[in-house]
């Protein structure tokens, strides 16, 4: 997305004529309440199976659609009002929204380095303790 402009992905979309370098402008706060405006959302019929469910509420995320004055964008979300955190990411396209939401650390490998350095806790606690 680097170099990217907004121009080239919603070319049917212009902003006071002004052709914004799509990344700068996507984390812009003046572009989100500025030139965007209020967001509102609409739910995409879409089955979610191939998304992984909240890290956070383990609930299934759903997909929306952010829709603001100027422009759209894709989302990928938590509304489980019960969850801690109710994450959302957004994109321009939705399989950029899906691709953000699915990408989490290597949990896998993560979760075997906190098994062995549970059994070198446990073998210095027993060698201690002798």
């Amino acid at each position: 997305m680097k170099g990217q402009k907004l121009s080239d992905v919603l070319p049917e979309y212009k902003i006071y004529d002004i052709d914004f370098d799509l990344p700068d402008l996507l984390e812009s706060d003046v572009f989100r309440k500025e030139l965007v405006g209020d967001l509102k959302f609409v739910d995409i019929e879409e089955d979610v199976n191939d998304l992984k469910p909240c890290p956070f509420c383990n609930m299934p995320p759903e997909r929306k659609k952010q829709y603001a004055d100027y422009i759209y964008f894709f989302a990928v979300a938590c509304f489980n009002e019960e969850c801690p955190a109710q994450p959302m990411v957004s994109n321009v396209t939705q399989e950029l929204a899906d691709r953000d939401w699915n990408h989490r650390p290597r949990e896998e490998e993560l979760e075997e380095k906190i098994i062995e350095l549970q059994k070198i806790i446990k073998y210095l606690k027993e060698r201690k303790n002798n």
